[in-house]
């Protein structure tokens, strides 16, 4: 332990040394990606990627299916997996990146508003919040906004304080893309008009160019988006209004739930302020900053927290505190920004200490973690993904000659395999339907279910009957360390294309 209290202190005096603390920065930001990285890949060496991964590689292949959020995290995955190998290791390595970069964003931001020790403090705060680390295991939309969102904050708070075209416009972009990767990002929107109403210089603000050129630029970013919605292609907008709906008193209670399951995600950095014993001058002007620029940040920070729970009351809607995972970039100037609140450099060292001390116990559990999930036998597709995917394949290309270009079924299963096929993207809404598809008719298809799944295997039957295709079953399972995890059978159906 003393050894990592020294290598914490001797860490701190780099990042509070202006000769080198962006150095020393960098260094860090690429130890977290390490380490993040290596335990996703540890932790879970018993399971192939999460579907949400799969499904947006495979959606990547053909935007023209269906997929239920804006189009940015395909973007990104197909991207990324055009350049890196498909393999599990690389959509962790993709995964820490995002998170990575959004850290070092907010470490921009904290020079901004906190000096040299409390920046640093500020920035351990967001490595100890669970869903920046182990709860950010999978590139999905909700991760994919985390770097987004960090560097909207970052150039509105900029564009806001100097009035810059070039800040304003990057404004513009980061918040257009944020609101392209997922609609959570409305929140975004309106913390952004709040805090731009609650600024002191206001008037100088909205008679400069600098507002009006992000709002040109965001929507410039969006206008492909909203011409593809208006030309008939809702399906993100079908998914939202399948959220809404839950009875009123249900939706109190799923607010007063989302509060507390968002404190839950950050009791570590509370519990961190609360450790200092700040006075109550300090928590009073935690809540409402006396300085007319912190009201600002605490306006920023607190609006997309907390206006959702206030909408669902009104229009009750699917809520979840995973939802608030691009939320926290701010969090630590408004815990740590009262200028009465001093920080030890001794302090300091502790709380770092502990920021090493968390992905260290992290990677040396991880083995037991992939053990545990080895020898549960309650049935799961994950951890057959790419040997379904083999299996797939090997059938396709005994019925056709053809490419694959779709896979459906069970879609948890079907994105699964999707990321390991090379050429096969998501397509479900076939399986639905009673009468014959003229896309799957004349590509194709191949389908698979769980046996464990009745439903999803009478409806993969019926299809098969509908186009005329093949059936066969497979078992498989899975070995890691010489044990071997429970049987998994599948049915896999093939619908050979027409021509």
């Amino acid at each position: 332990m003393r050894s990592i209290v020294a290598a914490a202190d001797h860490l701190l005096g780099v990042l509070i040394d202006p000769a080198r603390r962006e150095r020393g920065m960098l260094w860090l930001i690429a130890g977290f990606i390490a380490a993040w990285t290596l335990y996703g890949v540890v932790s879970h060496a018993g399971q192939d990627v999460h579907y949400d991964v799969g499904q947006l590689v495979g959606v990547s292949r053909d935007l023209s299916v269906d997929f239920y959020h804006p189009p940015m995290s395909v973007i990104v995955a197909g991207t990324w997996f055009r350049i890196f190998p498909r393999a599990a290791w690389t959509s962790y390595l993709l995964v820490a990146s995002a998170v990575a970069l959004a850290l070092w964003i907010a470490w921009k931001i904290f020079g901004d508003w906190l000096d040299d020790t409390k920046r640093v403090v500020a920035l351990t705060m967001l490595t100890l919040i669970p869903l920046l680390t182990l709860q950010a295991l999978k590139f999905n939309a909700n991760t994919a906004m985390i770097p987004f969102w960090a560097a909207a904050m970052f150039f509105f708070l900029r564009s806001l304080a100097t009035r810059d075209p070039l800040y304003a416009a990057l404004s513009g972009l980061t918040v257009g893309c944020a609101l392209l990767t997922k609609y959570w990002s409305i929140y975004l929107i309106a913390g952004l008009g709040l805090a731009s109403l609650v600024n002191a210089d206001r008037r100088r603000y909205f008679t400069s160019a600098a507002p009006w050129i992000t709002s040109v630029v965001g929507l410039a970013v969006i206008a492909p988006h909203a011409y593809f919605i208006a030309t008939g292609h809702r399906e993100t907008l079908s998914y939202i209004g399948g959220a809404l709906g839950a009875p009123p008193y249900e939706s109190v209670f799923d607010s007063l739930w989302y509060i507390a399951g968002a404190a839950a995600y950050v009791v570590v950095p509370i519990a961190i302020l609360a450790a200092m014993r700040p006075s109550r001058e300090v928590l009073a002007d935690l809540i409402w900053p006396s300085s007319p620029e912190r009201r600002v940040v605490a306006t920023l920070f607190w609006t997309p927290i907390l206006l959702p729970a206030l909408v669902n009351v009104v229009l009750p809607t699917r809520l979840t505190p995973l939802w608030t995972i691009p939320d926290w970039t701010l969090l630590p100037i408004v815990l740590l920004s009262p200028p009465m609140l001093s920080i030890s450099r001794r302090a300091a060292v502790r709380v770092l200490a502990l920021a090493i001390v968390v992905p260290i116990v992290a990677i040396l559990a991880a083995p037991a973690v992939a053990v545990v999930q080895q020898v549960n036998h309650s049935p799961s597709e994950r951890p057959h993904y790419q040997q379904a995917a083999r299996e797939i394949d090997r059938f396709w290309r005994q019925r056709t000659d053809h490419r694959l270009r779709y896979i459906g079924g069970d879609s948890e299963m079907a994105n699964g395999v999707a990321f390991y096929l090379d050429s096969a993207a998501p397509y479900f809404a076939p399986q639905m339907e009673s009468s014959s598809d003229p896309k799957v008719t004349r590509l194709g298809i191949a389908l698979i279910c769980p046996a464990w799944k009745p439903d999803c295997v009478v409806a993969i039957d019926s299809m098969m009957r509908r186009y005329g295709g093949a059936r066969e079953d497979v078992t498989e399972q899975r070995s890691l360390l010489g044990i071997v995890g429970p049987p998994a059978r599948f049915a896999i159906v093939v619908v050979p294309p027409s021509s």
